[in-house]
Order: C-alpha cells, then sequence, then structure tokens
C-alpha cells in the first residue's frame, strides 16, 4: 500500500499496528524532518497525517503540510483518531477512519481544527 499514516509518538504507531493499522509510522515528536520526508518517499507519495485533538496538534499538522506539500511534493491528507480519543494512542478502533483531504475542508469552508471536534 503507497499510502503512509504518520503520527506523533511511538506509542501511536504501536497501538495502530495492534488495531491492524500496519502501515503506520511516527514522527518521535512533531515535526517532520527532512530526512524523515526522504524516508516517507521511499515508503509511499500519499501520506496521512494523524493528528492529535488539541491546538499543538493542529499547528504540527499545518507545518507538516506546507513541508511534505511544498517542498517534497507528497499527497497530503489527515485523519483523527475516532470518538472521544485524543490520538491513535488512545483509540480502540481504526477500522472506520475518515480521511480528509485540504480540497474538502476548503470545500465545506473548514480548516483542520473542525478535525479535532470530530
Amino acid at each position: 500500500n503507497s499510502t503512509i499514516f504518520v503520527c506523533e509518538g511511538p506509542f501511536d504507531a504501536i497501538k495502530a499496528h495492534q488495531l491492524g493499522l500496519t502501515n503506520t509510522v511516527c514522527t518521535l515528536g512533531g515535526s517532520i524532518s527532512d530526512n524523515q520526508c526522504r524516508l516517507l518517499g521511499e515508503l509511499g507519495r500519499r501520506i496521512v497525517l494523524v493528528m492529535d485533538k488539541d491546538d499543538s496538534g493542529v499547528r504540527i499538522t499545518e507545518n507538516n503540510t506546507a513541508k511534505l506539500i511544498g517542498k517534497y511534493g507528497f499527497w497530503v491528507d489527515y485523519t483523527v483518531a475516532p470518538g472521544l480519543a485524543k490520538d491513535f494512542g488512545d483509540a480502540t478502533d481504526l477500522s472506520n477512519l475518515e480521511i480528509y483531504n485540504p480540497y474538502q475542508l476548503k470545500a465545506i469552508n473548514r480548516d483542520l481544527t473542525y478535525l479535532t471536534r470530530s
């Protein structure tokens, strides 16, 4: 699968793997480095940024989107942990993730903050 889910922490990635989403990696923090971008490019071209449901998660996702699209030409989509879970580490089921792209959000006149409320 050329789609890679990118979350912030190792426990998020481990939980995603346990729940069957095995094409998940983590940044070991928030910002994606240039070297990590190159490694992601070896795995696929479609990146789904898994955003934590807080202000910091929105800010980190906005910064990573600018880098991934502007500098490296990745296709970027977004998702959040379903239900009340703050992140993938708190999730109990990832089988029905909703994935949004920037154009969908723009079409419904929403920004990334909208996803933190879902």
